[in-house]
């Protein structure tokens, strides 16, 4: 099972133990696919993210997987950027960085639509801060801080949206397409995505700079941006502040600007889930669980549910 990734294993380093659990699906047990995909998988996770993901994944009660944080362009802010939002100092942050294979991407070329971005496929960072390892399942290989910045270049050219996992230390990252990626892709079937994205930015244009050239445009992955009597404009329901279309603009009349109400996301992954299962579960089923799982217990049926 743990050739096949349908679970994780886990070598407890202080007592040399093997640990054995399950992930969740997405994120979790399809991206750790990306080493054997098949045609059937693809068919499967393309079926279910119009019949049960979009539904599930986009929801204002509950705390998202992912955030959207803006590209690396210093021009394009007009205030102080937190560490969390700056993909950089992140970077600079980790104790070890590895790369892999997009899983969505792959899926998309077995379906015969690939990526209409890149030829490249290895978009999937692992970040490690406490000096562990960052393999994890899966092919993938170690990245020096100055190559994984390197690459991050690259994606900002390409055109491709960063999400970090909801949190102050994100454990990956991925560069995303909105033609290939599960998340923008099935966003963009909402009329007002923007609300269910964790985002602290959001683009404005400056119409007497716009010059028409619409480069914004084809560079926009959520579709947010159209031309109105040769000018640009963006559609604030739809803009999930990415960046993207301000690092390309050449009259510079697009800035990214900070939103009233800013989000800081959890400070660990592990407070990150603590807060979606608080969304679905009683605190007395929490509680049990942590309890438990701290005592190393098998977690009582009615836990697991």
């Amino acid at each position: 099972m743990v050739d096949k990734r349908t679970i994780t294993k886990i070598v407890d380093g202080r007592k040399g133990k093997e640990k054995y659990h399950g992930d969740m699906l997405a994120i979790g047990l399809y991206e750790n696919k990306a080493d054997n995909m098949d045609l059937e998988l693809s068919k499967l996770m393309k079926q279910y993210m119009g019949e049960g993901f979009r539904n599930e994944f986009f929801r204002k009660d509950t705390e998202l997987q992912l955030r959207t944080i803006p590209v690396e362009k210093s021009f394009i802010y007009t205030s102080p950027v937190t560490t969390y939002d700056n993909i950089r100092e992140l970077i600079n942050q980790t104790a070890d960085i590895a790369v892999g294979d997009c899983v969505c991407r792959l899926s998309h070329d077995l379906l015969g639509q690939p990526c209409k971005k890149t030829n490249s496929r290895e978009w999937c960072f692992v970040l490690s801060y406490d000096g562990k390892p960052a393999i994890g399942p899966g092919r993938r290989r170690h990245l020096t801080k100055q190559e994984a910045l390197n690459q991050l270049d690259v994606a900002e050219k390409e055109g491709f949206v960063l999400q970090p996992s909801n949190s102050q230390k994100p454990i990956f990252l991925c560069a995303c397409c909105g033609c290939c990626c599960g998340v923008l892709s099935e966003a963009k079937h909402l009329e007002k995505p923007a609300q269910y994205f964790e985002t602290n930015y959001q683009s404005i244009i400056d119409s007497e700079l716009c010059m028409g050239c619409a480069i914004c445009v084809k560079r926009c992955n959520m579709d947010a941006i159209s031309l109105v009597d040769k000018k640009a404009v963006i559609d604030g329901d739809r803009c999930i502040g990415c960046g993207l279309c301000a690092t390309t603009c050449p009259r510079e009349a697009i800035k990214l600007v900070s939103k009233k109400e800013v989000d800081v996301p959890p400070k660990t992954t592990s407070e990150l889930y603590l807060k979606i299962l608080s969304r679905k579960t009683s605190k007395r089923k929490i509680f049990g669980m942590v309890f438990r799982t701290l005592l190393g217990l098998r977690l009582d049926p009615k836990y697991e549910k």
